[in-house]
């Protein structure tokens, strides 16, 4: 990555991008860590997102909203997060 004719940042596509997250959101995080979870989706209600949030490891929203709907658990909001 070059700014202002600079190199800034240089690697492969997938370190560019970073480690990619879905954050979901829903009024009752615990439940859905545990729909999460029956779903074979690693996540974890920590973090400095706000209420509810919770960060599922994975690039895949769909398998976070499938996973929330077979739980029962409502989602309020789903979004993907990059981390670097």
């Amino acid at each position: 990555i070059i700014a202002n004719g600079r190199l800034v940042r240089q690697g492969r596509i997938e370190e560019l991008h970073g480690e990619t997250t879905t954050l979901v959101r829903s009024s009752d995080p615990q439940s859905m860590l545990r729909a999460l979870a029956a779903g074979g989706i690693s996540a974890t209600a920590e973090g400095n997102h706000g209420d509810g949030v919770i960060e599922a490891h994975t690039r895949d929203m769909a398998s976070v909203g499938d996973a929330a709907h077979a739980g029962g658990v409502a989602v309020h909001e789903l979004r993907r997060c990059a981390r670097t």
